[in-house]
C-alpha cells in the first residue's frame, strides 16, 4: 500500500516539460486564422490599392498590395481584366473583386498557394466573393517528395505545360518557377480555376438557397456543400479551367502577351517594381 505522505506528484507526471503537457504550445508555427475584427489572415489588405474597372457590362476592383523586396505580382492589373473578360458573364457574375497580394512568409512557408476563392469577403465597400492570386518569389525553387498521390502527379504534368522546369533525383522532385511559368499559371489556370470553384458554389449553393426561402434549408446546403469530398470540387474547378483554355486558344484569345503599360500603372496609383519585381 503506498503512503500518500511520501507522493512526490511531480515526478509522477511524466507529461511535465513535454509537448502532451503543452510545452511550446505558444511557439508553435501557425498562420492565425481571424484577426481581432473577425477577418480572416487573406482579408487584412494594409496599403492595397484599387484599382476600378470595367469588363463590358461587369463592374470590378482590382486590391493591389505592394510587394516585397524579392515579390512580384506576375500578372498585372490589365492581364486580370483581359482575362476576365473572356469568362462567360453568367459564370462570374457575383465576383466584383480581385486582390493581388502579398503573402507573409509565415503564410509562404505554412499554406503556400498560388490563389484562393473567397465566397464572402469583407473588404468594406468591395464585400462579396472575391479571387486572390499570390505575390511569387521570381525563379523560386520548389521541393516535393517522391511520392506523389495521383491528384498531385496531375499538378504535376500541369506545370511542366505551364513553363516550369521539373528536375528530381531519388528523394524529391526539384521544381524551378521562371515568372513566365507563374504567370501562366495563374492567369490561365488558377484564375479561371477559382471562377470554377465559384461556379460549383453557384449552383451547389446559391442558386437553390435562393428558392428555399428557408435559414434551416440554406445552412444545409452549405453544410452539404463544405463536406463534400475534396477531390470532387477540385475535379470540377479543374474540368471548368482546363475547358475554358482550350475553348479560348481554338478561338485565338489565348494565351496573350503580358499587358504592362507602366504610364497607366502610374496614373492608376500603382508602381511597375510590383510586377516586374525590379
Amino acid at each position: 500500500m503506498t503512503d500518500n505522505r511520501y507522493r512526490n506528484p511531480v515526478r509522477r507526471n511524466r507529461n511535465i516539460g513535454t509537448a502532451k503537457q503543452g510545452r511550446g504550445r505558444d511557439n508553435r508555427m501557425v498562420v492565425p486564422d481571424g484577426w481581432p475584427d473577425g477577418r480572416v489572415f487573406w482579408e487584412n489588405l494594409p496599403g492595397a490599392v484599387c484599382v476600378e474597372c470595367e469588363t463590358g457590362s461587369h463592374p470590378l476592383a482590382v486590391l493591389v498590395e505592394p510587394t516585397k523586396p524579392g515579390y512580384s505580382h506576375a500578372c498585372t492589373v490589365d492581364d486580370v481584366v483581359k482575362l476576365i473578360s473572356l469568362i462567360p458573364e453568367n459564370d462570374i457574375r457575383d465576383i466584383r473583386t480581385v486582390v493581388l497580394r502579398q503573402p507573409k512568409k509565415k503564410e509562404e512557408r505554412l499554406r503556400p498557394v498560388w490563389g484562393r476563392i473567397a465566397y464572402q469577403a469583407n473588404f468594406g465597400r468591395y464585400s462579396g466573393p472575391s479571387i486572390h492570386l499570390e505575390a511569387q518569389r521570381a525563379e523560386m525553387k520548389t521541393i516535393w517528395d517522391r511520392s506523389l498521390t495521383p491528384p498531385d502527379c496531375s499538378e504535376l504534368e500541369r506545370l511542366k505545360k505551364d513553363g516550369h522546369r521539373v528536375a528530381s533525383d531519388k528523394r524529391r522532385y526539384i521544381i524551378e518557377s521562371p515568372r513566365a511559368a507563374i504567370r501562366n499559371t495563374q492567369l490561365y489556370r488558377t484564375l479561371p480555376h477559382e471562377t470554377g470553384h465559384y461556379l460549383d458554389y453557384l449552383n451547389r449553393v446559391i442558386a437553390p438557397a435562393a428558392n428555399a426561402g428557408d435559414e434551416d434549408e440554406i445552412k444545409r446546403l452549405k453544410d452539404i456543400y463544405r463536406n463534400s469530398p475534396p477531390e470532387e470540387k477540385e475535379a470540377f474547378a479543374h474540368r471548368y479551367a482546363e475547358e475554358f483554355f482550350k475553348k479560348m486558344q481554338e478561338e485565338g484569345a489565348l494565351p496573350f502577351p503580358a499587358i504592362i503599360d507602366a504610364e497607366r500603372m502610374k496614373s492608376q496609383g500603382l508602381s511597375l517594381s510590383w510586377f516586374t519585381g525590379e
